[in-house]
C-alpha cells in the first residue's frame, strides 16, 4: 500500500521544523533526540522508496563538506575534552538539513515547516514557563531548560520569524497570529536577551521591504511606524519593573557602552571584545586549518584571562576561523554569497517565501558578530531549506490549493 505522498511530506517537513527547535532542551537526552530524528528518518526513507529524484547535492556541497572537514579536524585538535559537543551538534544539523531540503519542494511545505518552527517554540516555551515559572520577573528564563537564556530566546526568536512571514503574506488567522507574536516577544523579553529582542524588528522590515506588491511610500510609512512601535517597546522595557530587571537593566547598559565615545562599561559586551581579540590571535597561529574541532573552547580555558573557561568565541567568524582555518571559513560562509548571488528570485516569486528565506540568510549573517549558525540547528535547517527555494529554476511559487 503506497504512502499519501503529500501528506507524508508536509507532516516530515513539520516534524523537521518541531525537533530543530526542540534539539536545544537540555531535558532531552541526546538519545531521544536522535531517535526522534531517526524515526522521522524512516518514514521518509520510504517515501523515497517510491521513486523519487534525490535533490541533496546542494546541501552536501556546502553543509556536507563543511561537516567533513569538521570531523577530519579531530586528527588534529587541541581539544581532547569534549570534541563530541559540536560533533553532536552538527551531526544533527546535517542529517535535519539533508531531510528538510529533500522534501521542500513546494508552498504548502513551506507552511509545514511554518508551522512546525512555531509548534517547536510553543513546546519550548511551555516547558520553559513550567519548569522556571518561580523564577518568573526575578531572573532571566531559558538556562537550565536549554543550555543558555540565548539558545532560548532565540527558539522564540525563530518561531516569531514564521509568525512575522504569515502576518506579512498570508491573510487568515491574522488575529492569532498577533497573539502568538506578542506571546513570543513576551518570552524574548523574559529571557533577558538583547539580540533577540531587536533582531525580530530587523527581519520585519527586511521581510516587508521586499514585498512586491506594496508601494514605496507605503513601505516609508511602515518603517517610520515601526521606529515608533520599536520607541515605545524600548520605554516599556526601561520602565516597567518586571522587564527592566531581566531585560531593561542589559539593554541601558548595552546603550551606555555604545554611546560612551568608547569606554565599554557593558561587563558582557568587554567579554566578548575579549574573546573575539583570543580567537583572532588563535587564527593568526594556525592560519591555514585552525586548532581543530572546538579548539577556541580549549585554548581559551587554558589563557591567562581572569574569567577563562571552556566556551565558544560568541563570534561565528573569529570561531570557524580559530578552529577551522581559512579553509572551514571558505567552506562555510560561502553559503551566503549563494544566497546574495540568486537575490534576483525574489522577483519571481509571488508567494513571499523566497523573500522568508533571503530575509533569514541576511539575518543570520549580520548576527555572527555574536551568536555561532553551524552549530545552531535551526539555522543550518533554513539555510539548507532556502537553498532548494533560490537554487531550483523548476521551484513553483504558485499556492495552488494550498489554504
Amino acid at each position: 500500500m503506497k504512502i499519501a505522498v503529500k501528506s507524508a511530506d508536509y507532516y516530515i517537513i513539520c516534524s523537521i521544523g518541531i525537533l530543530a527547535q526542540i534539539s536545544q532542551l537540555v531535558v532531552l537526552s541526546n538519545g531521544v533526540k536522535f531517535a526522534l530524528l531517526a524515526a522521522v528518518g524512516f518514514i521518509a526513507l520510504l517515501l523515497l522508496l517510491q521513486h523519487r529524484k534525490l535533490y541533496v547535492a546542494p546541501f552536501l556541497g556546502w553543509y556536507g563538506l563543511f561537516f567533513l572537514f569538521l570531523f577530519l579536524s579531530l586528527l588534529y585538535t587541541v581539544n581532547v575534552i569534549n570534541p563530541e559537543y559540536v560533533l553532536i551538534r552538527t551531526g544533527l544539523a546535517l542529517c535535519m538539513g539533508l531531510l528538510v531540503i529533500q522534501f521542500m519542494d513546494s508552498p504548502d511545505k513551506f507552511l509545514g515547516l511554518l508551522n512546525g518552527l512555531i509548534t517547536g517554540a510553543l513546546t519550548g516555551a511551555a516547558t520553559t514557563l513550567i519548569l522556571q515559572r518561580d523564577a518568573i520577573g526575578a531572573s532571566r528564563l531559558g538556562l537550565g531548560v536549554y543550555g543558555s537564556q540565548v539558545e532560548f530566546s532565540y527558539v522564540m526568536a525563530v518561531g516569531l520569524y514564521a509568525v512575522i512571514w504569515k502576518l506579512v503574506y498570508r491573510k487568515k488567522g491574522r488575529l492569532f497570529q498577533i497573539l502568538l507574536g506578542l506571546f513570543f516577544i513576551l518570552a524574548i523579553g523574559l529571557s533577558g536577551s538583547r539580540r533577540t529582542f531587536i533582531t525580530p524588528f530587523l527581519f520585519f522590515l527586511l521581510l516587508y521591504w521586499m514585498k512586491r506588491d506594496i508601494h514605496l511610500p507605503r513601505k516609508i510609512a511602515v518603517l517610520v511606524g515601526c521606529l515608533i512601535l520599536g520607541a515605545f517597546a524600548l520605554y516599556l522595557v526601561l520602565h516597567n519593573d518586571t522587564l527592566y530587571a531581566v531585560l531593561g537593566r542589559r539593554i541601558e547598559s548595552m546603550l551606555e557602552s555604545l554611546l560612551g565615545g568608547g569606554d565599554v562599561t557593558d561587563a558582557s559586551i568587554r567579554e566578548r571584545n575579549i574573546m573575539i581579540s583570543y580567537g583572532w590571535q588563535y587564527f593568526l597561529e594556525r592560519p591555514l586549518f585552525g586548532w581543530g574541532v572546538h579548539g577556541f573552547a580549549y585554548l581559551f580555558a587554558r589563557s591567562s584571562y581572569a574569567g577563562a573557561r571552556l566556551v565558544y568565541s560568541h563570534n561565528g567568524f573569529t570561531e570557524v576561523l580559530s578552529c577551522y582555518g581559512l579553509v572551514g571559513f571558505f567552506l562555510y560562509y560561502r553559503v551566503f554569497y549563494t544566497y546574495i548571488r540568486h537575490f534576483g528570485v525574489i522577483r519571481r516569486d509571488q508567494t513571499g517565501i523566497a523573500a522568508f528565506f533571503m530575509a533569514f540568510a541576511l539575518m543570520t549573517l549580520f548576527t555572527e558578530w555574536s551568536t555561532i549558525s553551524f552549530i545552531t540547528i535551526q539555522a543550518v535547517v533554513l539555510l539548507a531549506a532556502g537553498l532548494r527555494v533560490i537554487k531550483e529554476k523548476n521551484f513553483s511559487f504558485d499556492w495552488g490549493d494550498t489554504p
